[in-house]
């Protein structure tokens, strides 16, 4: 009896072909994300309260924003996706190479 089944293999097979668009959209998630960190932080420090004359504290300020905390979230939320797709992809790949080797194995086998 094979370790990996037909059916098992049959999913990897559907994984890999249907996951492609997914990922790519994660991973553009992410980009996407990243820029808005960046440019929330530009855009809060440019906002600071004018009484905040230090670049540190304008910062802080930026970096302690309800608007550059909701998009720091977005982008962790967006990277953990892109995170499952390369896990996912891992063990699909993973599987297949396992089943080629038993695939392999069986078809020496018969030969004796």
């Amino acid at each position: 009896m094979p370790l990996i089944s037909e059916s098992a293999i049959q999913a990897v097979f559907d994984y890999l072909e249907g996951e492609c668009g997914g990922a790519a959209q994660a991973k553009a998630d992410v980009v996407l994300a990243e820029y808005r960190v960046k440019s929330a932080r530009a855009r809060l420090i440019l906002a600071a309260p004018k009484e905040l004359r230090g670049v540190d504290l304008r910062k802080a300020w930026a970096e302690s924003h309800e608007d550059y905390i909701e998009a720091y979230e977005a982008e962790a939320r967006a990277a953990k996706q892109w995170e499952l797709h390369l896990r996912m992809k891992t063990w699909a790949e993973a599987t297949y190479r396992a089943w080629q080797t038993q695939e392999s194995n069986e078809r020496s086998l018969r030969k004796f």
